[in-house]
């Protein structure tokens, strides 16, 4: 949204082993708005969380939602589409929670995702274009349900990298440099000084062929 007077709604689209909450503009002007100070408006914001028993995703008020957790644990169970209204009246939110069971000596890891779809990404001469991860007929349901899908593997090749990385490293410069990289990592290490031109064109790249399409940090 651009203003906090701006209509808004929540529904629950359906996909394929997840719970799904959805937000989004009521008048959806899709690449309308332009000048400075302005935030975008249209497209839809999207929580995610593969479905389960003791899984609930849903939409509400923040305030209420925040006080039944701390009641009871959990956030409401949803009883159906939130209709649009203004965010400065319903304070609109999503919020997931799970059930952990009983935690013993094993860890117990749950996890979701946020993904935002912009509908149309760009004006070309006129002419509004989806984003190219939408080239061969995906939707942002079934983005989300391949990254599901993908999460295990890709969060192996992710810690196989850093283990091969981290084993560089100390061959490199020993253990004090291996150290002093991951402390620089965790404390966001600045982006190289690139000039401008190749930093918009990294971005643009990255967004573009994202499997998401449309959530997460660029680098």
């Amino acid at each position: 949204m651009n203003t906090p007077e701006q209509a808004v709604g929540l529904d629950y689209p359906p996909a394929e082993g997840l719970a799904v909450a959805r937000v989004g503009t009521s008048e959806q002007a899709v690449l309308v708005r332009r000048g400075d100070d302005v935030r975008i408006d249209w497209g839809y914001g999207y929580l995610a969380t593969p479905a389960g028993a003791g899984t609930v995703v849903a939409g509400g008020n923040g305030g209420r939602m925040r006080r039944a957790f701390v009641s009871n644990g959990t956030a409401p169970v949803p009883a159906g589409p939130i209709p649009a209204s203004p965010v400065s009246q319903s304070r609109l939110a999503m919020a997931a929670t799970w059930d952990l069971g009983v935690v013993g000596a094993e860890p117990v890891t749950r996890w979701m995702m946020l993904a935002y779809d912009d509908v149309m990404a760009i004006r070309y001469f006129a002419k509004d274009l989806r984003a190219y991860w939408r080239r061969n007929g995906a939707t942002i349901e079934s983005v989300l349900v391949t990254a599901a899908r993908e999460r295990e593997q890709l969060d192996r090749q992710a810690r196989a990298f850093d283990e091969e990385l981290a084993q560089d490293l100390t061959r490199v410069g020993g253990p004090s440099t291996r150290r002093l990289v991951r402390w620089r990592i965790g404390r966001r290490w600045p982006r190289p000084n690139w000039p401008q031109t190749r930093t918009v064109s990294r971005c643009c790249s990255r967004r573009r062929t994202s499997a998401t399409g449309a959530s997460g940090p660029w680098m």
